[in-house]
């Protein structure tokens, strides 16, 4: 957050916060020393003189590193402060030898101990300071002037704060195994003393008079955003269509054959909200409001008021309403899904007149969520998600795409499943050839990576690629791994998930899969683009850019088991929709 841009209120909280910054940073130091010394009596011989050179470090070296703490945070406030080179995690990656055709850097298991460390701290905070967190996030919203707490505007949230510590292990002159061990040991001290850091942040915000925005429930960016049942709780099933029909409010005292002009199914279809349209039903004796009626571009693109009477003219049946309803009201509740990206919501808008011609003649569209349309929806919007934003050329590709298909669904005399079916296959084989031109456009780096494997299996026991914990089975070379200790990698290794379900997810993954990687500190969206012949080293492309991310398995292991990598599903985002309409109909019950 840039200060130029911050209000007079918060650019006088970010100087409060940045003069205690070196305090807060000694009472830190003072509690990782006081967890290390209370930790010796689990340590051997070995990992206990390894802490005692750490405590001497940080008794000589904690101003400079005191130094590196701040210059991090006013990096993160403020990016023109910032000197060349600086900020940016040194993740330790492996360069290729030169047989390679070009230089590649390889994520290897030492490579990702950083960011196991700094997830874990990151946790740490968010974990012991809970509450004083989420209070004061309520004021720095109120002055960003975000009353609903749609965005994030807390400068010094915990992956700042837990960056600024990782920052500051780098300037101790001492092994990356000492700085690993720093991390570890500095990172619930940090969360102790931001819990009060930020619960005296918000008492001085509120002594400025500053009222607090209303709190709600907010989607962090290190947070996990899709998952199955039980891994956080989200579920991706839609609720039953058919049993909502039967529930579904229509006008009872209707001619047979037609709707009148202000009925709540015209509300409804016309565009109006799905809370708008419930409370047309709440009493039979007051009309509806009919609201203008709503033209996007493009042949066929909405509901207008002569095709809305064409339509209710055709609907004879209770059923037939209800059912009109429910598929109006679930693109309503799409036309309001905050995670849907905005040009995927204009584009899909041109759809509803279509859908709902095509539930009055093929009832099978209201089997749950696995019609072809609700499949196409749900895929058009999960992989534009998964896509960079703005003028992006891939980008442009799948909306001029979507933009084609959905005008020959809307200009289609008949409303029939084999065209949205045709519709689906279309997006699949596009979705295809833009994995094959991203595959095509690495050859190079994917040759230059099987030559690498080759190289490994011909020399198992290379030391340049030994690995921090040997979570794979072959023995580790300790005698040449000069940067960790042993009694800490035993420590690693036993502290460590059990690993069998990690290989399991990782034989398992296909290329064109999504993942959720945590890596250089952050959460990346990358797609799996070569595998590796040999399973040895894998090619990711991230999402957003045409950066690519070369992963030794070792590393891909530890961070699955440390629930860094996940695989993406496709979120449904019809069945998100459904179920906001499920809530409502409960509501007005």
């Amino acid at each position: 957050m840039a200060l130029t841009r911050a209000s007079a209120a918060l650019r006088q909280f970010i100087d409060d916060e940045l003069l205690q910054a070196p305090m807060l940073f000694d009472m830190v130091v003072e509690g990782t020393v006081t967890a290390t010394q209370n930790a010796f009596p689990r340590m051997g011989s070995y990992e206990r003189s390894h802490a005692v050179e750490l405590l001497d470090a940080l008794r000589h070296q904690r101003h400079r590193m005191g130094q590196r703490f701040v210059q991090a945070l006013n990096e993160a406030v403020d990016p023109s402060s910032a000197r060349p080179g600086f900020g940016k995690l040194a993740t330790g990656l492996l360069s290729l030898d030169q047989a390679t055709p070009a230089m590649l850097s390889l994520v290897d298991e030492s490579s990702i101990a950083l960011d196991v460390e700094l997830s874990r701290a990151i946790q740490a905070i968010r974990g012991i300071a809970e509450a004083e967190l989420r209070e004061l996030d309520t004021y720095t919203a109120a002055i960003a002037g975000d009353m609903e707490m749609a965005g994030e505007h807390n400068p010094f949230g915990p992956e700042t704060m837990a960056r600024a510590l990782w920052e500051a292990s780098q300037a101790l002159t001492l092994s990356r195994g000492h700085q690993v061990a720093f991390m570890r040991h500095a990172g619930d001290p940090l969360a102790h003393v931001l819990k009060r850091n930020y619960a005296a942040g918000a008492a001085r915000l509120e002594a400025l008079g500053i009222e607090p925005a209303r709190y709600g429930t907010m989607i962090r960016p290190s947070g996990s955003r899709r998952g199955s049942i039980g891994s956080n709780g989200f579920s991706n099933a839609a609720p039953d269509f058919h049993q909502m029909l039967e529930s579904m409010p229509v006008p009872l005292d209707a001619p047979g054959g037609s709707v009148g002009h202000d009925t709540p199914y015209r509300t409804a279809a016309s565009g109006t909200s799905p809370a708008s349209a419930a409370s047309a039903y709440t009493s039979a004796a007051v009309p509806a409001r009919r609201p203008p009626s709503v033209v996007h571009g493009g042949p066929g693109a909405s509901l207008r008021q002569s095709e809305l009477a064409d339509l209710s003219s055709k609907t004879a049946s209770r059923v037939d309403r209800q059912a009109i309803e429910l598929v109006s009201r679930i693109f309503g509740a799409l036309a309001e899904e905050p995670r849907m990206p905005a040009d995927i919501k204009m584009l899909l808008s041109r759809l509803h007149g279509p859908a709902m011609r095509m539930t009055l003649r093929d009832g099978s569209v209201l089997d749950q969520d696995r019609h072809a349309l609700w499949s196409f929806i749900n895929r058009l919007a999960y992989h534009a998600e998964m896509m960079p934003d703005g003028g992006d050329p891939e980008r442009t590709r799948l909306l001029r795409l979507a933009s084609q298909l959905i005008d020959q669904i809307a200009t289609a005399a008949q409303q029939h499943s084999h065209l949205y079916d045709k519709t689906l296959a279309a997006l699949d084989a596009f979705l295809h050839q833009k994995l094959a031109r991203r595959c095509s456009a690495a050859s190079s780096q994917i040759g230059a990576l099987q030559k690498l494997e080759d190289k490994l299996m011909r020399d198992e026991a290379a030391s340049q690629f030994s690995t921090l914990s040997g979570i794979e089975s072959h023995p580790l070379d300790l005698e040449r791994l000069d940067t960790v200790p042993a009694e800490l990698i035993e420590q690693m290794a036993s502290a460590r998930k059990p690993i069998d379900n990690s290989r399991i997810w990782l034989d398992e993954l296909a290329p064109g899969t999504w993942v959720r990687l945590f890596l250089q500190g952050r959460w990346f969206q990358v797609q799996l683009l070569w595998p590796g012949e040999r399973r040895r080293v894998w090619l990711f492309g991230d999402g957003a850019s045409d950066a690519t991310f070369a992963i030794q398995r070792s590393a891909l292991l530890t961070l699955h088991a440390e629930g860094l990598a996940k695989t993406l599903i496709v979120r449904s985002m019809v069945a998100a929709a459904a179920r906001r309409v499920a809530r409502e109909l409960g509501a007005t019950a």
